[in-house]
């Protein structure tokens, strides 16, 4: 395993190549939760360029999650759709947990509308939803203003729709002779 490591502000991208062995996951585990403790940053785990990954690697993740959130950071992993630690994530449900983004400028939009809306909600306003214009730049398409703990600050939106009744039954009058439906 080959890993590289750049900080940035408010995040630190770990670019991993190679296969990631058994033995390379405390390494891998000691530099990311270094990187949420020591620096106080927010982590991008760049999977992309890696082949293989050992199925220890998930109990890291998860552990570094957990540490991350804690300490109100977030952990991100960027890899292709049909990327080894992708499939391994959606595999074990941890996706909703871990988020997944196809390149680093997405991971860093979503990080940024995610410390956004954690600021809303730390000084009391309200979280817009997904797709709304809310001063920062959107989340990508699907993640909307998402936590890198996965869990994210979803809001939903609802319309207040008529409701329409089926009147069509077996037996029933032609549509031109029933009376309208009304909400």
């Amino acid at each position: 395993m080959q890993l590289s490591l750049s900080v940035h502000d408010h995040e630190s991208l770990f670019t991993v190549s190679g296969s990631v062995e058994a033995v390379d996951v405390p390494r891998l585990r000691g530099l990311v939760l270094d990187a949420i403790e020591e620096d106080g940053t927010d982590v991008l785990l760049d999977m992309r360029a890696a082949g293989p990954v050992d199925e220890l690697l998930l109990p890291a993740l998860t552990a570094a999650r957990t540490r991350a959130k804690h300490l109100r950071r977030r952990i991100v992993v960027i890899d292709e759709a049909e990327g080894a630690t992708a499939r391994d994530l959606r595999r074990t449900g941890l996706q909703f947990r871990i988020p997944i983004y196809g390149d680093p400028a997405e991971a860093t939009v979503g990080l940024r509308a995610d410390r956004a809306a954690r600021a809303r909600l730390a000084a009391g306003d309200p979280v817009p939803a997904p797709g709304t214009a809310d001063g920062v730049a959107g989340a990508p398409p699907g993640q909307g203003a998402g936590s890198g703990s996965g869990r994210a600050l979803w809001t939903t939106t609802t319309e207040n729709r008529p409701a329409t009744a089926i009147t069509a039954v077996r037996g029933s009058a032609p549509a031109a002779e029933r009376p309208p439906v009304q909400p």
